[in-house]
């Protein structure tokens, strides 16, 4: 797993990414220094909130508000920040961006 990620200073300038909510806002950017090399992670609200916000007294029912924000916000091909899936009972998120 990678060390860490390379965060692009457009992303201040993202529309999607301002139009979420300021907590989710700052989900997605602290997310993409977890994601493999594939841009996936772990998609429990539970294992999302220990693994990025360790020492945020975030309640999980809302890392969960937050990751549905994500999947809600589409482009204009309707491609979301975010997707969530399934693997042998597993669930998962990949950033698709």
């Amino acid at each position: 797993m990678a060390r860490g990620r390379m965060l692009n200073k457009k992303i201040s300038d993202s529309k999607r990414v301002n139009d979420l909510p300021d907590g989710a806002a700052l989900l997605y950017c602290w997310l993409i220094s977890h994601l493999d090399c594939n841009g996936c992670m772990m998609g429990e609200p539970e294992l999302v909130k220990y693994r990025v916000f360790p020492r945020r007294k975030h309640l999980i029912s809302k890392i969960e508000s937050y990751l549905k924000a994500m999947e809600e916000s589409v482009d204009e091909n309707d491609i979301p920040l975010i997707f969530r899936y399934v693997v042998d009972g597993e669930r998962y998120l990949w950033m698709t961006g």
